[in-house]
C-alpha cells in the first residue's frame, strides 16, 4: 500500500482532487479549519508542490489479499499528505490501525502539509453537526487538540524555513471549545443501525466497513 500511493504521487495530472466532491483549494482548506478552530492556527500550505492524489483513500476502497484502489472519480492534485491523513481519519475507530497508518505513513504526516491535511480533516468532522453521534467524532477532537498541545502545527513553518520560532502560546480558546463540544454538547456515543433513516455517508460506510474488519494489523516496534 505504501509502495501504490508513493507511485501514485509521481503521476502526471492537471485535474484538482475533490475530496467529498469538494474542489479542494487552499480557500477551502482555511475555511473548514478556521471554522473549526477560530483564529488558533494560520492554515496556509507553502512551500510544497501539490501532487496527485486519491482524494478518497479509506479502507471501503482498499481491497486484500491483493491490495487495489477502487473509485477513483476524486483523485487530482492536492496538497502532500491529504491521502494519508484521509486513511487515517478512516482508521480511528481502531487505534491500533490508526497508530499503522501514522507509522507507515510519517514520511507525509510529519510535514506541515500532512499536519494541516489531517487537522483540515479533523474539522471537517468537528464541523458537521450530524457527526456528533458518530463514536470516531469524540476521538477526532481529542486527536486534534494534541495537534496544538504539542505545537506541531503553529510553528511548523518557523522550523522548516529554520527562523527561530516564537514562544508557543497555549490554545486556551481552542481548548475551551474542545471540552465544551466532548463533554457537554455530544450525546452518548452509538453506531449508527439499520433504524436510522437517511442516506449513509462515506463516513458511514467507512465505519461500517471497520467494523466488519475489527482486528487490526500488528504495528510494528516503532510504532
Amino acid at each position: 500500500m505504501v509502495g501504490n500511493a508513493q507511485h501514485l504521487a509521481r503521476q502526471h495530472t492537471t485535474r484538482i482532487a475533490t475530496p467529498d466532491t469538494e474542489t479542494i483549494t487552499q480557500a477551502l482548506v482555511t475555511a473548514e479549519i478556521n471554522r473549526a478552530f477560530p483564529d488558533e492556527i494560520d492554515a496556509t500550505i507553502t512551500g510544497y508542490e501539490w501532487v496527485p492524489a486519491h482524494a478518497d483513500l479509506n479502507w471501503a476502497n482498499l481491497t486484500c489479499p491483493e491490495c487495489w484502489i477502487l473509485d477513483w472519480e476524486d483523485h487530482g492534485l492536492a496538497p502532500p499528505g491529504l491521502d494519508a491523513a484521509t486513511l487515517w481519519i478512516s482508521s480511528l475507530a481502531v487505534p491500533t490501525l490508526a497508530e499503522r497508518v501514522c507509522w507507515e505513513r510519517r514520511s507525509d504526516l510529519e510535514t506541515r502539509s500532512g499536519k494541516l491535511m489531517t487537522l483540515f480533516h479533523c474539522a471537517k468532522i468537528i464541523n458537521d453537526a450530524s457527526s456528533s453521534t458518530d463514536p470516531v467524532f469524540e476521538l477526532t477532537a481529542r486527536e486534534a487538540a494534541k495537534l496544538f498541545a504539542e505545537a506541531k502545527i503553529g510553528h511548523t513553518a518557523a522550523r522548516e524555513s529554520h527562523a527561530e520560532p516564537a514562544r508557543p502560546r497555549p490554545p486556551q480558546r481552542l481548548f475551551d471549545r474542545l471540552y465544551q463540544v466532548v463533554i457537554h454538547e455530544s450525546p452518548r456515543l452509538r453506531i449508527r443501525g439499520c433504524s436510522d433513516r437517511r442516506r449513509p455517508n462515506s463516513r458511514d460506510r467507512r465505519l461500517r466497513c471497520l467494523g466488519r474488519h475489527r482486528r487490526a494489523p500488528r504495528p510494528c516496534a516503532h510504532g
